[in-house]
């Protein structure tokens, strides 16, 4: 089964929302599903990057994924803060 995701993003906790990524697919996590972190570790492990971000500045972030059978509702919203 495979999963497709949408990335959504804002400066706003509630939105508007802008659309920042499409067709990430599953094949992603199949590549770091062995993935073992370890103390030597010295970041998290990124499967996505939004490279529109300003240093300083709070962005939120919701997914939403889909299959054959369906679609999810978005996630839980998420803060981010580069400083």
């Amino acid at each position: 089964m495979t999963f497709l995701c949408l990335i959504c993003g804002t400066q706003f906790p509630s939105g508007p929302w802008k659309i920042l990524a499409t067709g990430l697919y599953d094949s992603v996590v199949e590549d770091v599903a062995l993935f073992e972190p370890s103390p030597e570790a010295s970041e998290a492990l990124v499967l996505y990057h939004d490279e529109t971000r300003n240093k300083g500045v709070t962005y939120y972030y919701r997914i939403k994924a889909a299959n054959e059978t369906g679609e999810t509702d978005y996630s839980n919203v998420v803060d981010v803060r580069d400083l």
